[in-house]
């Protein structure tokens, strides 16, 4: 699912109702704890005040009492701040996992992956370059691949020799 403020409107409205219902009943494989309390929570385990946290997302601390409550749901930018602050994902922050999984490990993972990719792009560049030189070397003459061995050994000796 992507992430967007619709979607962050949609989900934690339904989600406090659905985690509400779930908290109340401990249904297994239900998410526990409301957007509201997850957020509560973890700005207990920081030991912060509502006053501090709210002075961060730039609101007053009615604003961030109701949002614990579940009377105000979080706006998109706000669940960032929470779980860059938490270290949490938004995902899990909007009741959509119970992994607490950070944001940081999942760009941690893409950048592997993206790396991983730049490499495997970087070596078939290579190869295409290699069967070019071939296809290229093999058209000049005797005398030309020899000039062009040269001056490709002098360009890559170090300088001096």
């Amino acid at each position: 699912m992507t992430i967007n403020s619709t979607n962050i409107k949609k989900t934690t409205g339904t989600c406090a109702k659905k985690c509400k219902i779930a908290a109340k009943t401990k249904q297994k494989g239900v998410f526990n704890g409301t957007t509201g309390q997850r957020i509560k929570a973890h700005r207990g385990k920081l030991g912060m005040t509502q006053q501090g946290l709210a002075d961060k997302l730039h609101i007053n601390r009615t604003a961030l009492s109701l949002i614990e409550t579940d009377k105000r749901p979080a706006t998109l930018e706000q669940l960032k701040i929470f779980s860059k602050e938490f270290n949490v994902s938004i995902n899990y922050l909007s009741c959509q996992t119970d992994s607490q999984a950070s944001n940081t490990e999942y760009i941690e993972k893409s950048s592997l992956i993206e790396e991983e990719r730049l490499s495997l792009v970087n070596d078939l560049f290579k190869k295409q370059a290699i069967l070019y030189a071939d296809e290229y070397l093999s058209k000049l003459s005797p005398e030309s691949q020899e000039d062009l061995a040269i001056h490709i050994y002098k360009l890559l000796s170090p300088k001096g020799k």
